[in-house]
């Protein structure tokens, strides 16, 4: 009789979690069911919207440069354009030394397996946006529970400016997409130490750099987080795995700078350093100082240089004229600090704050501007979609900001920091301080980590005193791992 009341409590406890787990996967669909309609619903609206004037609504300045350069791989004349950069400014066939590949490489694909590359490629966006969606919604219901899960996938699957940039033949969108799951991958390392993953993230990361060169300096940060974690966590077998994230991160950029010196004359993996500081940093402080145009303190700081400013951008230098391009830009830079400084301060505030428009181009709406380059616009010319617009986005944006500081007040507060949260913060402070250089800031660039930021500002639903000592294997000071 004992024996057989045992086996129905064992029989009935057993029933009770089944049920349990049957009433969770059925609320996990359903959040995924919301998350989903959300997202799809709203970017095939903007979609319908941007492919009725795609020429007008899908293209940017960059924009035909990346087209130019697919068609150029695709027809067979390799990875460059035709530019006025001779002596008298004939026009040349020029290897490209500013892009990296991985983009325009992206577009040519798409063109060669459909015959419709830009179409192809902005399907291709939506698409990568959507399963982004999802993918962080999953990673952060795991992580800090269901609640910090629904939130984090409305979060992005209502954020208009990464819908917008999506209809854009712009590389962000795929950036961002390589740059989160790279991430992911390395947290996964963390727990784990497994070689695999690691070898999985080394490669995202560094497909990612040579999509957007913004990401050049994060192997570097990432692998000294990580070493720090290994050491504080006596986790020798983590050291591999460190190793594997570098090296494989690194190999297709060294590759792509090993091209560059071959064909183009310059072992650098882009001219976009040289642009930022050159062009960027120390002609914008020096005009905002002297109050003269950008582009004629370009011209007379290129004329010390002696080297002329379309060179600078466009071709391979050699190692005293790179000497000579680093010196001028320093020396104005150094000369006009203050003005420096104050133009990194505004560049950051629109980078994290500023409205970004490309949504409303996308949708064929007015663009407002707001006088961060000296622009304005009356905001009684404006239709009032385009105020809404931009409102409903800045309090998706705002939102997320405010749930992300308290996210980390309470990781002070509690001297508890997820691994999770931890290399997204790090990753995020890494891509943001690189986007917003003097004459840079803009606020596109914010939206390659908008995920990450979104998974940071979603933690605060799971952090507290109970669930800092209860899932202690998710924290940085838990004990697995350990040797």
């Amino acid at each position: 009789m004992n024996c057989i009341t045992k086996y129905n409590d064992v029989s009935d406890r057993n029933k009770g979690v089944g049920t349990k787990i049957v009433l969770r996967n059925r609320i996990l669909c359903r959040d995924l069911l919301i998350v989903l309609v959300l997202a799809v619903s709203l970017r095939t609206v903007c979609s319908l919207r941007s492919f009725g004037d795609a020429e007008n609504r899908q293209m940017q300045q960059d924009s035909d440069e990346y087209r130019t350069l697919a068609n150029n791989l695709l027809g067979g004349k390799g990875f460059g354009v035709v530019r006025a950069v001779g002596p008298q400014g004939q026009e040349l066939w020029t290897p490209e030394l500013c892009r990296t590949p991985g983009y325009p490489m992206l577009i040519a694909g798409f063109e060669w397996l459909t015959g419709h590359g830009r179409a192809a490629t902005i399907v291709f966006q939506q698409i990568s946006g959507i399963v982004l969606c999802l993918m962080v919604m999953l990673i952060c219901q795991r992580w800090f529970g269901r609640k910090a899960g629904l939130v984090a996938g409305c979060l992005l699957a209502l954020d208009l400016q990464a819908i917008g940039l999506s209809n854009l033949l712009l590389a962000d969108s795929l950036f961002c997409f390589l740059l989160f799951s790279s991430v992911f991958l390395i947290v996964k390392c963390m727990e784990g130490g497994n070689l695999w993953l690691g070898l999985g993230a080394g490669l995202l990361l560094g497909s990612s750099i040579l999509t957007k060169p913004a990401g050049i300096y994060l192997p570097l940060v990432v692998s000294a987080v990580l070493l720090i974690y290994a050491y504080v966590r006596r986790c020798r077998r983590m050291l591999p795995a460190v190793i594997v994230i570098s090296v494989f991160a690194y190999l297709p950029v060294c590759g792509w700078v090993i091209r560059n010196g071959i064909v183009c004359g310059e072992y650098t993996l882009s001219s976009v350093s040289r642009i930022g500081l050159f062009q960027r940093m120390a002609a914008l402080s020096l005009a905002k100082s002297e109050g003269v145009s950008h582009e004629v303190i370009q011209q007379r700081l290129a004329a010390i240089a002696g080297v002329p400013i379309v060179r600078v951008r466009y071709t391979a230098l050699s190692p005293e004229e790179n000497r000579k391009v680093r010196e001028v830009a320093i020396s104005a830079i150094i000369e006009n600090r203050l003005s420096f400084m104050k133009e990194w301060a505004i560049a950051s505030i629109n980078v994290l704050f500023g409205p970004e428009r490309l949504t409303l181009l996308a949708l064929g709406l007015p663009r407002i501007t707001f006088g961060f380059h000296g622009d304005s616009t009356d905001i009684s010319d404006v239709p009032a979609a385009s105020v809404a617009i931009l409102a409903f986005e800045t309090l998706v944006l705002g939102s997320t900001y405010v749930m992300l500081f308290m996210t980390l007040w309470k990781c002070i507060r509690l001297r508890q920091l997820p691994t999770l949260v931890l290399i997204c913060l790090i990753s995020a402070l890494c891509i943001l301080a690189l986007s917003s250089m003097p004459g840079g800031g803009d606020p596109r660039y914010r939206s390659a980590v908008i995920p990450l930021l979104v998974v940071i500002a979603v933690a605060c639903f799971g952090l507290n005193r109970k669930t800092a000592t209860s899932k202690g294997r998710d924290y940085v000071m838990s004990t697995r791992g350990q040797d």
